[in-house]
């Protein structure tokens, strides 16, 4: 029987069929060092012949799998992808990773305390603490 976070977990470290899509996807982003140079997934699979969703799944497997320093920036249209070169590059990635993570953990919260209300039982949220808080200092 798999769990939820199993399955989660074998999706993240899933490695994309594509070996020359792949390739193709690191090699660009070769091309794209630092933040100010980040291109976007829809730049990325028009130029490698694959969908957004292609695209986010080898950079999910590059970074999770093969530990390359690749990092996402939403900043309109100066975001996107890029690898990261500075301790500044890193920090503004985290930065974003942790909002994300903060608004994963609310809406988490919201649902358990609407499941307890509705139904009368108490969950476990996913990230028990209260106060989520990643820090990042440059």
């Amino acid at each position: 029987m798999s769990t939820v976070m199993e399955t989660v977990e074998d999706r993240i470290v899933t490695r994309p069929a594509d070996d020359e899509a792949m390739d193709a996807v690191r090699g660009l982003l070769q091309q794209h060092r630092g933040g100010r140079q980040a291109i976007s997934s829809r730049v990325i699979g028009q130029r490698c012949g694959v969908s957004r969703r292609k695209v986010r799944a080898i950079i999910q497997y590059l970074v999770v799998s093969e530990g390359l320093l690749i990092g996402a920036l939403v900043d309109g249209q100066k975001g996107g992808y890029f690898v990261i070169e500075t301790w500044e590059d890193l920090a503004a990635v985290r930065m974003i990773l942790s909002a994300r993570l903060a608004e994963i953990a609310a809406r988490d919260r919201a649902l358990v305390k609407a499941w307890a209300r509705e139904h009368g039982r108490v969950i476990q949220p996913l990230l028990p603490w209260d106060d989520l808080q990643v820090e990042c200092q440059v």
